[in-house]
Formats: C-alpha cells, sequence, structure tokens
C-alpha cells in the first residue's frame, strides 16, 4: 500500500488532461472482464476476434516458440485454449495497451526508444521470473511493459516542460530526481496512477510505484519478488540500449546486489535469453530492434564484464573461505557460461574468435599444423519451415552432441552462427582432418531427431577445411586460412553436399 497520495493539484492536472494516452475499445474492455471472478473462453475469444489485427497476434502467440507451445493452431478458439485464460488476457493487453499508446501518443521525439525500452524491459522481467521462480510470466510480461508507461503520461501533461528534463537526466534516477524537483511526482507516480484509472490489476501499478519510490511503499511479502524482477528488468534494458555497455551493465549487477537476494548467474543467463528471444518479441509486436550481431556482441561483453565484476568481487572478498569458495565457484560458472553457445553448449563466436587467434600464433611459433573446418547443415531451413523453430533448435542441439562425441581432447568446436559450426584441429595436418570431417559427416547421415511426437527425421552436413603450417599450401596470414576453409565449403556445397572438401 502507498504510504502517501499523490498531491491532489498533480491529479487535477492529470486528471483533465486532454493528451493523455488512452486505449482503444476492445482494450479496456478486456480489462473490465479480467476483473470479473468468472470469464468465458467463448466470450473472451469473441470480444478479441473483434479486433483483427489483435486475432492474428494472439494466433501468433499461441504458436510461438517464445511461450513454448508444441502445438500449433490456426484458429482464435484454440489459442485461447492453448494459452490459457490468464495468459491470452495478460497477452491481449500487452498487444492492445501497445498498439493503442502508439497511435496516441502526441510526443513523437524519443518514442521509439521508448518502446525499445519497454519491450526489452518486458522480455527481461518475463525471463527474470522464470530463472528465479516467480511464476506468473505473463504477468510478469506486462508489468515490465508498463513500468515505465509515466513517462509519456508526464510528456502529455507537461509538452513543454517535459523534455529538457529528459535531456538534463543521464539515467533513470536522475530523471526522477530531476522529475520531483521540477514536477512535484515523478513518472512512476504518474504512471501507477494512470493504471488505475484505466482499472488494471492492482499489483501491477504497485509494482510500478514501489520500484520508483521504495522508501514511500509498504509492500506485501508475496510481492517482493515479483516487485524485483520489474525493478530490475529496466536496467537490464539499458544493457542494449545505452552507448556505455560496461556502465550499464555495471548498474544491473549493482541492482541485483542490493534487492532480494537473486543468484549470480541469474542476469547472465537472463542475457542470453532475452537475446534469443528477441527476434521473436520482435516479430509479435512489429518492431524492430537492432540485428542479431549487434545483440549477441552486447550480450557476450555484458556476460564478460559480469564474470570480470565477480572475479573483483572475489580478490576483495574478506569474508571467511566459505564465501571466497562460492564466489569463484560462481565467477567459473560464468565464465564458462559466457563462452558457451546456449543452445547447443558449443563454444560461441566470440570466444571462438579468441581461440583462433591464440591458436594460429602458436602454431606458427612451433611450427606445428593447425587445421579449420566448416560444417554447415544441409537444407536447414526446409526443417524450420516444416516443423517450426522448436524443432530445427533440437536438431542444432544434437548436430553438436553428435560432433562432440567424435572429436579428441584438444579440438574445438563452436557455433559459428545459425546453422554453421566451425571447428580447431591443432596438430592435424590437412590429410588427417579430412579424415576426421569424414567421419563426422558420416556420422551425422545415420543420426535420427525426433522433432515431433513419434516423428524422426535426419539431416546431412557438408564441410570444408583447410591447413596452416601444413607444407605451402595457404599463406601465413589468418584470414587466408579462414577464406580458404570457407571456399572449401561452399565447392562442398555446388558439388552436391553431405560431403567434405580441403583447400589446396
Amino acid at each position: 500500500m502507498e504510504a502517501e497520495l499523490m498531491k491532489p493539484e498533480i491529479e487535477e492536472l492529470l486528471r483533465f488532461c486532454p493528451r493523455l494516452p488512452t486505449l482503444s475499445g476492445v482494450a479496456l474492455r478486456i480489462v473490465k472482464m479480467a476483473r470479473e471472478p468468472e470469464i468465458d473462453i467463448d466470450q473472451l475469444a469473441a470480444l478479441i476476434s473483434k479486433d483483427p489485427a489483435l486475432t492474428v497476434k494472439i494466433i501468433r502467440a499461441a504458436n510461438s516458440p517464445l511461450l513454448g507451445r508444441a502445438q500449433r493452431t490456426r484458429n482464435l478458439q484454440q489459442a485461447v485454449m492453448l494459452l490459457g485464460l490468464n495468459s491470452t488476457i495478460t497477452l491481449s493487453l500487452s498487444f492492445s495497451l501497445t498498439n493503442s499508446l502508439k497511435r496516441n501518443e502526441s510526443q513523437r521525439q524519443g518514442l521509439e526508444h521508448f518502446w525499445r525500452r519497454c519491450l526489452l524491459s518486458a522480455l527481461a522481467c518475463r525471463e527474470l521470473g522464470r530463472q528465479c521462480k516467480a511464476g506468473a510470466l505473463e504477468e510478469l510480461f506486462l508489468a515490465g511493459l508498463l513500468h515505465e508507461i509515466g513517462v509519456l503520461v508526464l510528456a502529455s501533461v507537461f509538452p513543454e516542460r517535459y523534455p529538457a528534463l529528459l535531456d538534463a537526466s543521464s539515467n533513470h534516477e536522475g530523471l526522477i530526481a530531476q522529475e520531483r524537483e521540477h514536477l512535484a511526482t515523478d513518472h512512476g507516480e504518474a504512471g501507477a496512477w494512470i493504471m488505475r484509472e484505466w482499472g488494471l490489476p492492482d499489483y501491477i501499478p504497485l509494482a510500478t510505484a514501489a520500484i520508483h519510490n521504495p522508501q514511500a511503499m509498504d509492500t506485501p511479502e508475496s510481492l517482493h519478488a515479483f516487485i524485483a524482477c520489474v525493478g530490475l528488468s529496466g536496467y537490464i534494458a539499458d544493457i542494449y540500449l545505452e552507448t556505455d555497455t560496461e556502465s550499464a551493465t555495471a548498474s544491473a549487477a549493482s541492482a541485483n546486489e542490493c534487492g532480494p537476494a537473486l543468484d549470480r548467474a541469474v542476469l547472465s543467463t537472463v542475457l542470453l535469453q532475452v537475446a534469443n528471444s528477441l527476434p521473436e518479441i520482435e516479430e509479435l509486436f512489429e518492431m524492430s530492434f537492432m540485428s542479431c550481431e549487434q545483440v549477441n556482441g552486447i550480450t557476450d561483453e555484458a556476460r564478460e564484464l559480469l564474470v570480470m565484476r565477480y572475479l573483483q568481487l572475489l580478490q576483495h572478498a574478506s569474508e571467511a573461505d566459505r564465501k571466497a569458495s562460492e564466489l569463484e565457484r560462481t565467477a567459473v560458472q560464468l565464465q564458462e557460461m559466457a563462452r558457451r553457445d546456449p543452445l547447443t553448449g558449443a563454444y560461441n563466436r566470440r570466444y571462438f574468435d579468441e581461440m583462433l587467434s591464440q591458436r594460429f600464433e602458436a602454431a606458427t611459433r612451433h611450427q606445428q599444423p593447425l587445421s579449420l573446418g566448416f560444417l554447415d547443415l544441409d537444407h536447414f531451413k526446409m526443417v524450420n519451415d516444416r516443423y517450426g523453430h522448436q524443432a530445427g533448435d533440437v536438431v542444432l542441439a544434437g548436430v553438436a552432441k553428435a560432433i562432440s562425441s567424435r572429436l579428441r581432447g584438444d579440438d574445438f568446436l563452436a557455433r559459428y552462427g545459425g546453422e554453421e559450426f566451425v571447428l580447431l584441429l591443432p596438430n592435424t595436418n590437412l590429410e588427417l582432418a579430412q579424415r576426421i570431417l569424414e567421419r563426422i559427416r558420416a556420422h551425422i547421415e545415420t543420426e535420427e531427431h525426433t522433432v515431433a511426437p513419434e516423428h524422426m527425421i535426419r539431416i546431412t552436413l557438408s564441410a570444408g577445411a583447410a591447413a596452416h603450417m601444413d607444407g605451402s599450401r595457404i599463406s601465413n596470414k589468418l584470414d587466408d586460412l579462414i577464406r580458404a576453409a570457407d571456399r572449401a565449403l561452399y565447392l562442398a556445397k555446388r558439388q552436391g553436399r553431405n560431403r567434405v572438401e580441403v583447400a589446396e
């Protein structure tokens, strides 16, 4: 509950402002229906069907890998049944509120950045809830989406003054201080007020008010985990949006450490899940954020920064040996997680680039052969198109496991991107590399992958290899080695796939 109420003069300004964000008729009726003790699925589906765009989004959400649904449907009633009442209502509100507010908002400056932050916060909030088992994942998504809605409210009420406050604030805390000094309120208070006016469930405006002014709030213990997820989600969003990734990551880590106890590995895992789920969110909400390369680069950098932060904590730890050992285990765990592709378990592209450079230099220095192989799954797009992305993920994970089972102790496997893998073979000339890749290729074509109940498929791969310090096949430049292996892979594809070619 709130310790103090909004000042009457501020509430009056809000109540009579003609430019306040408004909701569509369908959104208002969904809010009203959500407050009823008993909800009929057919009535909910009939209401959603009045908005064709919302209907399409709900069906798409029911089929989305993001929600982990195994069945697929083209029917709204079936989609509602698959999602369940609570999830359908919450997702409908998320879609409707986003569309309504984007249409009604008159302050266009900075709107794109605002909605990017909202959707990133929503996605991070949902993943935080999953990791700390807070439950109510769709409710967390909605709360994360709307907890900054007060920015739009204050921009509407103070169109002349508010942009200057935004420009004068270097971070979230600075903006709140500027708002309280110049407007006698803040966007958390304003956001909570308008959400109550709309009739949203009480816990959402309560969470919004609590994370912006925790000293003035007395929140029930049952909501502490929920509020912690909402509060931390904004800091995670800033990692992807701020130009200074290091400072944004440090702020997120500090917020995590100052709030309710969440495992230190949670942030690293959440960043991975946000990066993996972002394309699906972009499609569902029809909004573009950044390229996959940018997202993955920021994610890898932030995770490495978290590792460094916890290593520093370890170095300065003055507690008992047990605490130091715990920090050390966490640091090692995070360091390994930061190097791994979460889907396949192979190393990621960033760590591969680092290891390739190191091993290339070592091979040159010691005059030892080093082979590089590119492996690409044949016709992989057909798997995604026919069986869905979840099936594609199953195949990728299975192939990576099968390749790993055929490697030697010093061999290095990484996921290079999409359905392409890369293999570093130290102390291995081109002839031996070709035999190793051929064994892998032959093994992969015999593997079966379960992509649906009682449905198995097989897939093949093509591979290309090149060697360094193996006679005079290629020059002593690292880029030449990469290009040579890539050309060999292209030749294998052109020669009919499911084969191994080597660079001459």
